[in-house]
């Protein structure tokens, strides 16, 4: 759906690929919105895949995970990749449709950009799959603690650990959201 979504948007509107700022309209109003969802969602997953890799250890969960996460990315990378493809020969003219005018070094910076910029939006939805793993790593974290070993199955390890650190994550990520949001916002004004 998503990869639907933003192809269908690259093939009329290839300079909002590159610059969001640029639409108008009523979807001028969820820009924002739609940058910080992404912002929030990228940044937890890839905060979760970080400290899944540090200390998941071998587990099922963590092996589903990393392979979701990864999964996403490679599948973000190529449309990415496509999109830039498509959208290329409209950034080679400038915005006033004269042909030459732009730098092949920029046209390839965009082309950077909206990889890394569907890369980041296609690993954020593996964020749903990310509480199974913490839970995991959380236990796997225990085991290896001396005073801890005993409580590695325990309810508290099991769910209040685990709750914390996605607590702790998913608040940072708020708040980056956030900012991307306002910022974006200033900017579009």
């Amino acid at each position: 759906m998503l990869a639907f979504a933003v192809m269908s948007m690259a093939l009329p509107w290839p300079r909002a690929i590159v610059d969001p700022t640029s639409v108008g309209g009523p979807a001028r109003q969820a820009i924002p919105w739609l940058l910080a969802g992404f912002t929030f969602l990228s940044y937890g997953t890839l905060t979760v895949f970080a400290y899944c890799l540090l200390i998941g250890g071998a587990s099922e969960a963590n092996k589903k995970f990393v392979a979701a996460v990864l999964n996403r990315a490679g599948i973000g990378a190529a449309l990415g990749a496509l999109v830039g493809l498509r959208v290329a020969p409209v950034l080679l003219q400038a915005p006033g449709g004269n042909a030459g005018q732009a730098d092949f070094t920029d046209c390839l910076s965009d082309v950077g950009n909206i990889v890394t910029m569907l890369t980041l939006m296609f690993v954020g939805t593996a964020w749903k799959y990310s509480f199974a793993p913490v839970n995991e790593a959380a236990a796997t974290l225990a085991r290896h603690v001396e005073w801890l070993k005993r409580y590695s199955d325990g309810a508290v390890v099991r769910k209040l650990i685990p709750f914390i650190l996605l607590w702790g994550i998913n608040l940072v990520a708020f708040q980056f959201a956030r900012t991307i949001f306002f910022e974006v916002s200033a900017i579009m004004k």
